[in-house]
Parts: C-alpha cells; sequence; structure tokens
C-alpha cells in the first residue's frame, strides 16, 4: 500500500501536478489514520472478549464456592436440629431422673457442646476484589455478591464466637471428661448424679437448644440469600 502510494506521488511529481499530488497525499493520511482506528477498534474487541472471559469464569467460580457454602449450611441446620433432639432427650433424662447409662454419652456430647465447625468458601470472590468488582457491569448482581460475602457470611461466622461463655467452659472441664468414642472424643461426667441435680447443668442444655434455634434462623436467611445470589449468577451466565 505505501509503495503504491509513493509511486502514484512520484508520477505526480514528475507531471508536475502538485494539487493532484497533495490530494493523493492527504488521501494516503486518512488511510493511515482509518487503518490505526480500524486497529484501535479490533483491539477494544479483544480487551472486551478478553474481560467478558474473565467475568464468565470468576460467576462460574463463584457459583460453584455459593453451592459448596449452601451444602454447609444445610448440613448444620440438619445437624444442629438433631443435636436439639438430644438437648430434649437430656432434659426428659434430668427431669425425670432417669439412671446414668453409657449409652447416654453421645448423646449428652452432642447436647452439651455447641457445633462451631462451620466455615464457608470465598476464593472466587477474593479473586473478584483482586480483579475488582467493576468488572461486573450488572448492580444488582454485583451489590448482592458483595452483600453475602462481604456481610452475611462474615456476620454468621461471628455467631460462633460467643457461643460459649468462659465460665461454661470452665464447668465442663471441672465436670467433665474426655473419652474416645466412635471415632471422637466425647465427654463424659465424673458424677452424673451430681450433674443431674445441678439447675446450672440444665439451665446450659436449655441455653445449648435456644442458642442453635437462634443460629438455625439466621443460617436459614443466609440460606436464602445465597439461593437468591446463586441464581442471579446462573441467569447471568445463561444470558452471556
Amino acid at each position: 500500500m505505501i509503495n503504491f502510494f509513493r509511486r502514484i506521488r512520484r508520477n505526480l511529481a514528475d507531471d508536475n501536478k502538485p494539487l493532484k499530488y497533495m490530494r493523493y497525499a492527504i488521501g494516503e493520511i486518512l488511510l493511515v489514520v482509518i487503518g490505526i482506528l480500524i486497529a484501535l477498534q479490533i483491539n477494544n474487541w479483544n480487551e472486551e472478549r478478553k474481560d467478558a472471559q474473565k467475568v464468565i469464569k470468576v460467576l462460574e467460580e463463584l457459583a460453584n464456592n455459593i453451592e459448596y457454602n449452601i451444602e454447609n449450611i444445610e448440613k448444620y441446620i440438619r445437624k444442629a436440629e438433631r443435636f436439639n433432639e438430644y438437648s430434649d432427650y437430656v432434659i426428659k433424662v434430668l427431669e425425670r431422673d432417669i439412671p446414668y447409662s453409657d449409652s447416654l454419652d453421645n448423646v449428652l456430647n452432642s447436647a452439651l457442646l455447641n457445633l462451631d465447625d462451620f466455615h464457608f468458601s470465598d476464593v472466587a470472590y477474593e479473586s473478584l476484589k483482586n480483579m475488582g468488582s467493576d468488572y461486573i457491569q450488572d448492580d444488582v448482581l454485583k451489590n448482592e455478591i458483595v452483600k453475602l460475602f462481604d456481610e452475611s457470611f462474615p456476620e454468621m461466622l461471628k455467631m460462633f464466637s460467643w457461643s460459649s461463655t468462659s465460665a461454661e467452659i470452665e464447668y465442663i472441664d471441672r465436670n467433665f471428661f474426655p473419652v474416645s468414642g466412635n471415632n471422637n472424643l466425647i465427654l463424659k461426667p465424673y458424677d452424673f448424679d451430681v450433674q443431674m441435680n445441678d439447675t446450672y447443668f440444665l439451665s446450659m442444655i436449655h441455653k445449648r437448644k435456644i442458642q442453635r434455634n437462634f443460629f438455625n434462623t439466621r443460617m436459614r436467611v443466609v440460606l436464602e440469600e445465597s439461593q437468591i445470589v446463586l441464581q442471579l449468577i446462573k441467569e447471568k451466565l445463561q444470558n452471556q
């Protein structure tokens, strides 16, 4: 292309036609400018395509993380409900003065302790923050994702930090000892007759049940939020 215009310029110069030469020169400049603009536009399209692929990838990873978290929340809710059944059984034993038996060990352990092994996955969200949340241009989706990972999940985890007081921990250490059972350590009372007549022990069992109910209420709220965000992400991916 450049050699072609150079030949034209030489011919025009030889023919002493400066006006026509200027026209061709301007035309050549315009062609170069147009070529640059086209190249820039192609480059922009490529960058937009790469950004779109990044968004798709991070949304897919977010969906996987949220599905994992939903599964963990549902497991926790089921486990807490089962532990509350154990609490009801221990309360019945205490209130009816039913004699202690070894079969009560696992039930007592579950009734006495709080569930504190919950965790959630936020690897994809950390990747999104490193990228910049503005990559997701859907404001509704972006705000829901940020709220779920920056507020709802962390607030849910805070519940476990105040589930047991130091006095309760000291009480358990003083009156129970750990033994091996069902591949786990369980708590066994030094003297169950003492616990049966201890109103503080009975109040602890009641408190655990109340806490689990409260935790489950909050868990269900976060579960619903997670399901909504997951559905928004799936709809976004379908429309990409």
